[in-house]
């Protein structure tokens, strides 16, 4: 998908209620997948690749952690989703809790 003039690699599993699954620094998707596995039998889960990491492009100048909610808010209204669960792995830990605080449509927030 291209959001702001990136190509984001966005893996969209399952049926259900929405699960947002960010990954660490210097990590990808593949450092989520046994959750998104498990998880997308009873959810929609969107693995996604930051900008930077796995597939997804490289930012042309450095990122802020904003700019990295941003990109998330991004992807949200791009599949409409409502009230995720997300869960982040260290700097996407970071990068959720940026968007929490910034976004009041967040379910549920869990923090690896």
């Amino acid at each position: 998908m291209l959001i702001r003039q990136m190509n984001i690699n966005v893996e969209k599993q399952g049926k259900g209620n929405s699960v947002i699954l960010l990954h660490g620094w210097g990590q990808s998707t593949k450092a989520m997948s046994i959750i998104n596995n498990h998880l997308c039998s009873s959810f929609t889960v969107y693995n996604i690749d930051l900008p930077g990491f796995g597939l997804s492009d490289k930012p042309i100048s450095p990122f802020s952690t904003l700019d990295y909610a941003n990109i998330l808010k991004d992807i949200i209204d791009y599949y409409s989703i409502n009230n995720p669960i997300i869960i982040g792995h260290s700097f996407g830990g970071r990068v959720a809790i940026k968007y929490t605080s910034l976004y009041d449509n967040v379910d549920k927030l869990i923090l690896i």
